[in-house]
């Protein structure tokens, strides 16, 4: 078999000693273990995708990026101090809403958990990918399943 590389003139055959660097240059990343590696880095982009993409709280789209996590773990902080105060808290979906003490303990704890859950699947699904034991095993890996809504 005759590898070519593309030049300004065409393509053009390459010598041994380039086909022979361009085999292990494939061979390798196409290894077990780099496919394991590119196949955990899609799983933790999908867990951030999940875990960013909002949570369902009481039929309310809550937003979850980690500027909302943050500003939802200084709201439970700051409720915590002051029961009485009610806070407008926007929704992910644009609306204002008047949230008490209660309430947004119950979102908190809503979303905790959602967060929670977003980072037991990945690691199942990282440890199910760190068994397998072939490269077809780890192309048909299906890393779908298992995510909170």
């Amino acid at each position: 078999m005759t590898l070519y590389r593309a030049t300004a003139d065409g393509n053009v055959a390459m010598s041994p000693t380039e086909e022979a660097g361009v085999i292990a240059e494939w061979a390798e990343y196409n290894s077990l273990l780099n496919k394991k590696t590119r196949l955990l880095e899609r799983l933790t982009m999908k867990r951030e995708s999940v875990e960013y993409g909002g949570a369902l709280v009481n039929g309310s789209l809550i937003a979850t990026d980690l500027t909302s996590q943050s500003k939802l773990t200084g709201a439970l902080n700051f409720v915590g101090r002051n029961p009485a105060r009610q806070i407008k808290w926007k929704a992910k979906d644009g609306a204002f809403v008047a949230l008490t003490r209660v309430q947004i303990e119950s979102i908190a704890d809503t979303v905790g958990e959602f967060v929670a859950k977003c980072y037991d699947n990945e690691a199942a699904h990282a440890a199910a990918i760190d068994a397998l034991l072939t490269v077809d095993a780890v192309d048909a890996y299906d890393m779908s399943t298992g995510w909170p809504i």
